[in-house]
């Protein structure tokens, strides 16, 4: 038997749907944050927001860290001295 999303009927959508949408808004919410948080940073501490998660990348990107957006998507970045370089959007998994 396959299990099918909750849904109401058209054109209202499932709810599963709709977890999508939020979690892109609060994406969204976040990004525009960025270019301010990323023109005051003097050190990685700098970039550890509330519920960010700032995290030390290891392996091929060693000397880089990350900072949660929301779900999988993360934003990359280094520093050149006390700037911040390199940055990047990234959808982990």
């Amino acid at each position: 038997m396959i299990m099918q999303p909750e849904c109401t009927p058209i054109p209202y959508t499932c709810q599963a749907a709709r977890r999508p949408k939020r979690s892109l808004a609060a994406a969204i919410k976040r990004l525009r944050v960025m270019p301010a948080v990323f023109e005051t940073a003097l050190m990685p501490s700098d970039m550890a927001l509330a519920g960010a998660r700032l995290y030390s990348l290891h392996g091929d990107r060693a000397g880089q860290w990350s900072v949660s957006i929301s779900g999988n998507w993360r934003v990359v970045f280094g520093f050149e001295g006390r700037n911040v370089a390199n940055v990047d959007l990234v959808n982990y998994h």
